[in-house]
């Protein structure tokens, strides 16, 4: 008897032989019963979906755990793993998340004492009588402005010419033209006849 994917761990009794028939191929059709994936997860699995959660490409998490690729994608094919994957994928979004609120912070801080130097630097050439040049000052602002809703407006017009419109269109109006001449030739015959 053929059988679709593996073999059956008993033990095989060989037949005579005898041609194929249709409907020793029809166990082909039939759905695999064993599962793709493993049966309990172990710890190159674990590596292998955090891993592919933090969105190293299967290639390279292949490398790096061993895996064959051809492993890796029936792995990523089973529903059981993807579910693993996106546990650790929780686990990665938040500590990204918790990362990323750091940087903002930061860059946010930074930002605060930068623009605090910029003011005191025009403070103390205020306080001089010393003039900042007009090209620095204008970057400054440039720069500054934008983030509090001053920024440059800017219209941008977009003509699209379609060709094939025109063409189309100068064609109907040609016909119609032609129509209508057609239409008054024969009663200027007639009037000149008559």
């Amino acid at each position: 008897m053929l059988t679709r994917g593996r073999l059956p761990r008993v033990k095989l009794e060989l037949g005579p032989i005898r041609s194929l028939t249709v409907d020793d191929l029809a166990c082909l059709r039939e759905k695999r019963t064993t599962p793709l994936g493993p049966q309990r997860f172990r710890d190159p699995h674990h590596r292998l979906a955090r891993l592919i959660a933090m969105g190293v490409r299967p290639k390279l998490a292949a490398e790096q755990t061993g895996y064959s690729i051809a492993r890796v994608y029936i792995l990523h094919s089973d529903p059981s793993f993807m579910d693993l994957v996106a546990k650790y994928r929780k686990d990665v979004d938040e500590a990204y998340i918790d990362a990323e609120a750091e940087r903002y912070a930061l860059a946010n801080e930074v930002n605060v004492k930068a623009l605090r130097t910029i003011a005191e630097h025009f403070d103390k050439a205020d306080e001089e009588g010393e003039l900042i040049p007009m090209d620095r000052a204008l970057r400054v602002f440039a720069d500054t402005a934008d983030r509090t809703g001053l920024v440059k407006k800017s219209t941008v017009t977009n003509i699209n010419v379609d060709f094939a419109k025109n063409l189309e269109r100068a064609r109907q109006l040609r016909d119609a033209s032609r129509a209508q001449v057609i239409d008054v030739e024969p009663q200027l015959l007639e009037s000149k006849n008559g």
